[in-house]
């Protein structure tokens, strides 16, 4: 009897032991958040959604910067339109992931409608509190049990399955993958006529959706709140980021002025303000919102020679 139940519990520690086991091989395949909850405080960073999360490439600009001169290592912090708006889990999560003895760091704020803005029957609303980066306290701890526990969704051994998925289909159709400086790679189909199916689709949802949604004060109080907290610590640069040209076009009619508010933003808080939008025709996009991975590295390019010659 004494070996029936000395085997028994040690054969239910085994369901335990998976479970402290895998978030071990937690990687860049496990979600498009949780490997930025995992790296040490950063002294540069780029802010902002999915569109900054997946347009920009923290080694290019890098590279761009090294070539004339300047050391940096940019970390891409920004997550989704949902998890990362401005507001005051974004800012307190931005502050716990930010080395608080930076002085001289670089911090590439991205901007558009999306980030700013509240549904026209809200009061002050913050969904974003009950999603990742507002129960995430503890951003820069590997393996992140406390992401695991507040925010992962799907059983853990999905974690491990993605794993050895990446590594036995090297090439896949549709991946995310975030890097190690926080970029997030999407790979899509980019035959044409898929392209144009999801890019159809969303210039009919945005065009659905936005004219329910507004300017958010409180938001754009919080944008300001953020700028005003990395300019303790380097020189921030306020950015909007390329639009496929629909798009732009709805923000346009949609959010009328919203170019001019930010330009008035960038010159209060005496920052350089990179308007992009209008450069959407020299990139290609997997949906309307997001450049393709190609792409990146010229845009990427692009902002860091923008940089230099500020620095110059």
């Amino acid at each position: 009897m004494k070996r029936f139940v000395t085997k028994a519990a040690i054969f239910s520690l085994w369901p335990l032991l998976l479970v402290v086991a895998l978030p071990f091989f937690a990687d860049g395949t496990t979600d498009i958040w949780y490997l930025r909850f995992t790296t040490p405080k950063q002294n540069s960073m780029i802010i902002g959604t999915s569109i900054a999360a997946c347009g920009i490439r923290p080694d290019i600009v890098d590279s761009v910067l090294a070539a004339n001169g300047y050391d940096l290592k940019l970390y891409n912090y920004s997550f989704t339109i949902h998890t990362s708006p401005y507001g005051p889990a974004y800012l307190k999560s931005i502050e716990n992931k930010l080395d608080e003895e930076t002085r001289n760091g670089v911090f590439l704020v991205t901007v558009d409608p999306t980030s700013v803005q509240e549904t026209n029957n809200d009061s002050i609303q913050f969904p974003e509190n009950s999603l990742c980066v507002g129960k995430t306290q503890n951003v820069c701890l590997r393996p992140n049990f406390e992401y695991f526990y507040e925010s992962y969704s799907g059983p853990l051994i999905n974690v491990l399955k993605k794993r050895l998925w990446k590594i036995i289909y090297k090439q896949q159709e549709e991946s995310e993958y975030i890097h190690a400086n926080g970029w997030l790679e999407l790979t899509r189909n980019m035959d044409t006529m898929a392209v144009q199916k999801r890019i159809n689709a969303s210039v009919e949802e945005y065009g659905k959706f936005m004219p329910h949604y507004k300017l958010s004060q409180y938001r754009y109080d919080y944008l300001q709140k953020t700028i005003e907290c990395l300019k303790q610590h380097g020189t921030v640069y306020l950015i909007y980021l390329p639009e496929y040209r629909k798009i732009r076009l709805l923000n346009d009619e949609i959010k009328p002025g919203f170019d001019s508010l930010m330009t008035d933003l960038a010159v209060r808080n005496k920052i350089v303000f990179f308007n992009l939008k209008n450069d959407n025709g020299r990139y290609r996009y997997t949906d309307g919102y997001h450049i393709f991975k190609e792409s990146t590295k010229e845009l990427s390019r692009e902002i860091g020679e923008m940089i230099v010659m500020d620095k110059n």
